[in-house]
């Protein structure tokens, strides 16, 4: 693999949280989400009917996804150091609730 598509991995791959608790189906563009998976920039998360999720960012930040919602984490910047950081989150469809870290 060349330095550029190692690169372009690695940024597609950006750890922003892990999947707290779960209720229903809740699911990427490529698996259905559990407890405990990690969650990546950029990924699209979707609830279904009755479904929703709590997101535990890196930052001590939740994001609630309830049902019918779908969520994609557009950026996502903390730095532990000063605890200062940046969320830009899209709402598709549906509601986010955010308790920030």
């Amino acid at each position: 693999m060349n330095s550029h598509a190692e690169e372009k991995l690695t940024i597609e791959k950006q750890l922003v949280g892990i999947v707290g608790a779960i209720s229903g189906t809740v699911k990427t563009e490529t698996r259905q989400l559990k407890a405990g998976d990690k969650i990546y920039l950029n990924e699209t998360i979707s609830a279904g009917a009755g479904s929703g999720t709590q997101i535990l960012l890196l930052d001590q930040s939740t994001f609630t996804i309830g049902e019918d919602s779908e969520v994609v984490m557009d950026t996502f910047v903390f730095d532990p150091a000063t605890n200062d950081g940046k969320i830009v989150a899209s709402v598709k469809q549906g509601s986010l609730k955010v308790i920030s870290g």
